[in-house]
């Protein structure tokens, strides 16, 4: 026995001091004469972990744990192999035995936290990080990994701000944090200050992975969007620079179906409630069958009852979660796909770089695409004559197809109350129920100008960030910087989206934000009567609301400066019989204009001449 916790003593220094090879040898020859040896064993797996044999380390740590069964640091570490492995679900069944007879013990607590990220479930994820940063505060992983969550988990407040910076501050070369950190500016509408941090980020010539280098500039392009001076040229070069980057790549031979139908795919990350749910799924319901058949693919993978819908309307599903852009590309062009619909973009979780493998003979972007996607493989982009006025082709290195009347069709994802209108004594409610990152200072400042131009009115804000304590209290404290009076503004945190339209009725006026505009917010908010004031500018996403109140013939609330933004949201608030009218009139209006049956015959048609134009080509 002594002979053998000897030569257990000698591998473990030797390993220690980056000798596995030999520490291997002598654990295997320990193994030889006493098979059944668990501190050999353990090591064993430890050195296979190290040397990235995981499949060998779990044969090792499987085998000592049958022998010892519910052991705390044997299933933590056989936890980590699976993790290694890519099986999440069982690692978290043994980190959970682990902390269960062992629950200060730190590797069990971070390999669980790893485990739920891996299936993001990142609000227990930081959970388990937290826990593990309390038994070793200053542990750097786990304080990296408890902000990655908070951050995945949509927790962009000052809390995973100040993590993020202490990450930073001590392993300065953490490209996914830096691009954390410079979102979390973003989002809290310190636009000059994320965009700063993206450009330092995209100046790194080495390091970075293709996906991940991908990944941040597409969100630095989506950032570039909330700034004022941005127009659509700035855009434009971006974008190219984007795909001059990431999008050289072979493109496959893809082959057209070809058949009696047109055969339609729709790539996206969210075929779930939200702004998809509202946009796609009534022109689904609405289309020919006898005329296309549709595939849908699924980037992210959900599990609600909107994603049941989406299901239930797809001729076929194909989920790419978890492949690569290759593995992507390859299955989409196994399906012969007609034309290829990205509903994506530059937007979050998108997948480009498959798109610059021409996995359809024709690619399309919809949607959730705000600016040209810059990748010569992509044929169209569908816009309609408000959102890119002519002249602005010389900004898209696809196609325009412009629909008329507009390129949205809109229904709610839910049903939705009948339009009512509480009795409000106490003025006129202003509201906006738009992301904090679209409340810049200049919108601010002219909300305030408009609170101090019609008494007694109220500004009403919502929005899921405001349910945290420190983000209220530093919006507030830039409302006193804008003179904007606290005791008139209301800030409201997260509510379901029923909720969200009910609470429409208590709202007089919408005051769209600027330059990035509601879209979804503001199809909302028309639907239950409420108006919408707006401010357009050059680029697209700041002509949301404008083209969507083009289609309906309000011009009246579209402007072209602040000072006109401000005029028009004053004139309306003193106009009580207007406000009256288009309480019961502007959901007739937008079910008349966005028709899903009209709107799904001409997209059709679009969408049936660019596959036809192609072919003939070809």
């Amino acid at each position: 026995m002594s002979s053998t916790l000897t030569k257990l003593r000698e591998a473990t220094e030797r390993f220690q001091q980056g000798n596995a090879t030999f520490a291997l040898e002598v654990v295997k020859a320990v193994l030889k004469d006493e098979p059944g040896q668990i501190d050999a064993l353990m090591l064993a797996g430890q050195i296979q972990h190290k040397q990235g044999n995981y499949e060998q380390a779990v044969r090792y740590l499987g085998r000592a744990l049958s022998l010892v069964p519910g052991h705390a640091v044997l299933s933590a570490n056989l936890a980590a192999a699976h993790l290694a492995l890519g099986q999440p679900k069982i690692a978290e069944t043994l980190a959970r035995s682990a902390v269960s007879r062992q629950p200060d013990h730190f590797g069990a607590r971070l390999n669980l936290g790893l485990a739920l990220s891996a299936q993001r479930r990142y609000t227990s994820s930081a959970d388990e990080f937290s826990r593990a940063l309390k038994l070793r505060p200053d542990s750097l992983v786990a304080l990296k990994n408890l902000a990655h969550s908070l951050h995945r988990s949509g927790q962009t407040y000052f809390r995973t701000r100040t993590m993020l910076q202490a990450v930073l501050e001590r392993s300065p070369g953490e490209p996914e944090t830096k691009a954390m950190l410079a979102d979390v500016h973003v989002q809290n509408a310190e636009t000059d200050r994320g965009l700063s941090l993206f450009e330092e980020l995209l100046d790194l010539k080495m390091g970075i992975p293709v996906n991940d280098g991908s990944r941040y500039f597409g969100a630095y392009l989506l950032a570039l969007q909330y700034r004022q001076q941005t127009g659509p040229k700035d855009l434009f070069e971006a974008s190219r620079q984007w795909a001059t980057r990431y999008s050289l790549c072979k493109p496959i031979e893809a082959v057209a179906h070809k058949g009696k139908k047109l055969r339609i795919g729709w790539m996206s990350p969210r075929f779930a409630g939200g702004p998809i749910a509202c946009f796609l799924k009534p022109v689904l319901e609405a289309f020919d069958r006898s005329q296309s058949e549709h595939y849908l693919y699924a980037i992210r993978s959900h599990e609600d009852s909107i994603s049941k819908q989406f299901k239930q309307q797809a001729d076929a599903w194909r989920d790419l979660d978890g492949l690569s852009a290759d593995e992507a590309a390859e299955l989409i062009a196994t399906d012969c796909l007609d034309i290829l619909v990205d509903l994506v973009g530059h937007s979050p979780y998108g997948m480009l770089t498959t798109l610059c493998r021409k996995p359809a003979v024709v690619q399309v972007c919809w949607l959730d695409s705000f600016c040209t996607t810059g990748v010569t493989y992509i044929d169209a982009f569908i816009s309609d004559s408000y959102l890119s006025p002519p002249g602005d082709e010389q900004y898209f290195t696809e196609t325009l197809v412009r629909l008329e009347p507009g390129r949205l069709c809109y229904r709610p994802q839910i049903p939705v109350p009948e339009v009512q209108r509480q009795a409000n004594d106490n003025g006129i409610v202003f509201a906006s129920f738009n992301r904090l990152s679209k409340l810049g200072d200049e919108v601010l400042r002219s909300w305030a100008n408009i609170l101090d131009a019609v008494p007694s009115s109220r500004l009403v804000l919502r929005n899921t960030m405001f349910d945290d304590i420190e983000v209220r209290t530093a919006f507030y404290r830039r409302c006193d910087d804008m003179d904007l009076r606290q005791d008139r503004v209301s800030l409201r945190g997260y509510c379901s989206y029923a909720e969200i339209m009910a609470s429409y009725g208590d709202v007089d006026i919408v005051l769209d934000p600027f330059p990035f505009s509601g879209c979804t917010t503001t199809c909302d908010a028309l639907w239950m009567g409420v108006p919408i004031i707006t401010r357009i500018g050059s680029t697209l996403v700041s002509r949301q609301s404008g083209a969507i109140l083009n289609a309906l013939d309000l011009g009246e609330f579209i402007t072209e400066s602040t000072q006109d933004y401000i005029a028009a949201a004053v004139a309306l608030a003193r106009d009580d019989s207007r406000r009256s009218e288009l309480r019961f009139s502007l959901r007739q209006k937008m079910q008349t204009t966005f028709d899903p049956q009209t709107f799904a015959a001409g997209l059709l048609v679009q969408l049936a001449k660019l596959a036809s134009r192609t072919w003939e080509r070809a």
